[in-house]
């Protein structure tokens, strides 16, 4: 084939990709796209270096439009996979990555890609089963090894994924992911100082990782034990899927509620409820406000607080804001005398329990997930806090005698337990 005008580019790109220079990268592979837009290889590699410079959206949107002319090609399906997996599409990307390994079933990074598309759907058994064939095709493959290491940390086999990276550390030492792999390891198996080390490194390696600083930052809160022990909790639950979410979400909502007829009935059975009820509370508590929690003692500390997302700043900040209202409101509280006082206050009280609201619309994806869930999450505090709310503005009267206001706590309940179920479903997975 003839050298075309966009041959030099292409060829610069390439030397500047293999030199970690992305961005000069895309911006001649840009040219070689404009000459020639439908070429395969100044599209497939414009959208390797706009994946690596964060730009999701547009390597998806390149990728589609290529799709029409390549869609036989396995490259393509394989970086229209990426794409998919990096704009939170992970049903699709199973199927670029299937498409991909059909029409190249040698290659070891389309079975590799398989498992990441399975892990993000919670199929961990079934990544692991591809990162092992992609390994027996290529033994070197440091995409197989990194998702054969995520899969062992998905199906709490710790000490192999720490055994895999170490390994992979060994053949290369200065690759920052396996670091960052190695770190979140310790951190889900409860070693927050060996998780601190090797997010270190990876940030020595590549300052500008952000997933490096995120592990650092909840390496550093990990130290603390409630913290540790609700990292591993979180931990147990996401190994568990949908189902075990669920289950866990339907004892807190449920199980209080369902007691608490009983020492109405009975006082002997308070010992029971009373423990039961405070311990779903402070579950829910825990959920809610211990990262952000830790952020805000974080913040306090001027030689570790650099580590902070925006999105923690937002968060704890917020969250220190509303403890503070919240106290207030508790002295209000105290010193009232009527109803109506007492419901003034209580959006003062209550006012902690929004966190949910800012972490959701903060970790949603972008788009239609966000805009979604955001309300939900409001709707879902409401829902969990407003029977609470109600029975204390109304402590005075009993709430057989209001039938109108048990009808509406209930319907406030059943707004909220819809809320955090359809939440399960939109919740990003890390």
């Amino acid at each position: 084939m003839p050298e075309s005008m966009s041959d030099p580019l292409i060829a610069q790109a390439r030397a500047l990709m293999g030199v970690g220079r992305h961005a000069e990268a895309a911006a001649a592979l840009a040219r070689a796209h404009a000459q020639a837009p439908d070429d395969l290889e100044a599209g497939y590699l414009l959208a390797v270096c706009w994946l690596e410079l964060d730009r999701d959206a547009e390597a998806l949107a390149l990728c589609r439009r290529l799709l029409p002319h390549h869609a036989d090609h396995p490259l393509l399906q394989f970086i229209l996979g990426r794409a998919l997996l990096a704009n939170g599409e992970p049903k699709a990307a199973l199927e670029a990555a299937d498409r991909a390994a059909a029409l190249d079933p040698l290659d070891a990074d389309h079975h590799a890609l398989r498992g990441c598309a399975l892990l993000e759907l919670s199929r961990a058994e079934d990544a692991l089963a591809c990162a092992e064939r992609a390994l027996a095709l290529d033994a070197d493959s440091m995409f197989a090894a990194k998702v054969h290491a995520l899969a062992l940390q998905a199906l709490g086999r710790f000490d192999e994924a720490g055994r895999a990276a170490t390994e992979q550390l060994r053949r290369d030492p200065h690759d920052a992911v396996t670091w960052r792999l190695l770190g979140y390891g310790h951190l889900r198996a409860g070693k927050p100082r060996d998780a601190l080390d090797a997010f270190g490194e990876a940030l020595r390696i590549d300052p500008g990782d952000a997933p490096s600083r995120v592990g650092l930052a909840e390496a550093l809160k990990a130290r603390s034990l409630p913290y540790r022990w609700y990292v591993q909790l979180s931990d147990w639950i996401e190994r568990g899927g949908t189902k075990r979410s669920l289950i866990v979400i339907g004892v807190i909502y449920v199980l209080p509620r369902l007691l608490r007829p009983l020492a109405r009935a009975d006082e002997r059975w308070l010992w029971l409820v009373v423990p039961v009820s405070i311990a779903c509370a402070l579950a829910v508590l825990a959920s809610w406000m211990i990262s952000p929690l830790h952020d805000l003692l974080l913040i306090g500390n001027p030689k570790v607080r650099h580590v902070l997302t925006r999105n923690g700043w937002i968060e704890a900040l917020y969250l220190g804001a509303a403890l503070v209202a919240a106290l207030i409101g508790v002295v209000l509280i105290a010193l009232a005398s009527s109803g109506a006082e007492i419901s003034a206050a209580m959006p003062l009280v209550l006012s902690p329990f929004l966190i949910v609201a800012i972490h959701t619309g903060l970790a949603a994806p972008r788009g239609w997930r966000r805009k979604v869930a955001v309300p939900l999450s409001v709707l879902a505090v409401l829902g969990y806090t407003g029977g609470t709310a109600l029975a204390l503005v109304y402590r005075d009267r009993a709430f057989e005698e209001n039938p109108g206001l048990v009808a509406w706590g209930l319907s406030i309940g059943l707004i909220g337990l819809m809320s955090w179920l359809a939440l399960i479903v939109l919740a990003p997975r890390r």
